[in-house]
């Protein structure tokens, strides 16, 4: 899990990575000129024109990212709550992950959210917020900005996709994790196309729901889940 990393001057985190020889890192983001990748050791370059960095990490187990934060005052760290939903699409040969973020401000103000993606998927849409990706051998994280920060209650909704999945064996639910001081229960649902066939094996300590229940809490919608849960505190594996 990413460790946040955050001062008077910039925001960041850093994350532990398998120490390859020949790891890369590719970062699309809208002001590359500010991101600063001080773990990286070997060569770096900055593509103005495309938003883009590319960097060779090498030999390190450790990725650091930083890039300028707003204003605000220097001992006022924002501190975050989060609940999240999840509804999964599962058609023969690709998926689609819908995922909605419910945050409170509990103190200071955010500016931006960091979301810790599973590397299979790519980001389609997000509302509520812009994104700069983090993508490297072994990490894909989203860095979502708000259009100004906020105090109160905000709300963002991402959706991604994952194609070319095999047709035969064991598919693990995607992960999408919120970085937060304090994470609230994490609702799921499931749809699997009738031409899909196999068994869904959620977490043990999974609460299995009723469709209307999550429904509740995701709101309006067009169709109706065929499997719910929630969990308590964190994502878990499936």
């Amino acid at each position: 899990v990413p460790l946040q990393q955050n001062d008077a001057d910039t925001r960041g985190f850093q994350l532990h990575v398998p120490r390859l020889l020949t790891s890369r890192l590719k970062v699309h983001c809208p002001r590359p000129a500010e991101l600063r990748l001080p773990s990286v050791v070997g060569a770096l370059q900055r593509d103005l024109e495309l938003n883009l960095i590319e960097a060779e990490l090498g030999p390190t187990d450790q990725l650091v990212i930083r890039w300028p934060r707003e204003e605000m005052t220097p001992d006022e760290r924002p501190e975050l709550f989060v609940e999240q939903s999840l509804w999964l699409q599962v058609r023969p040969t690709s998926l689609t992950l819908t995922t909605r973020f419910q945050y409170s401000v509990l103190t200071g103000s955010v500016s931006e959210v960091i979301l810790q993606t599973d590397p299979r998927l790519r980001l389609s849409r997000l509302d509520g917020a812009t994104s700069q990706v983090i993508e490297g051998n072994a990490t894909h994280a989203i860095i979502a900005r708000l259009a100004e920060p906020s105090s109160t209650d905000f709300a963002l909704e991402a959706t991604f996709g994952l194609a070319d999945i095999s047709s035969i064996g064991r598919l693990h639910f995607p992960r999408v994790v919120p970085l937060a001081d304090v994470v609230g229960p994490v609702w799921y649902a499931v749809n699997v196309s009738e031409t899909v066939e196999g068994e869904l094996h959620p977490p043990d300590d999974a609460e299995v729901l009723n469709p209307t229940v999550f429904l509740d809490q995701w709101g309006p919608a067009p169709t109706t889940p065929q499997y719910a849960y929630r969990t308590l505190g964190a994502i878990l594996p499936w």
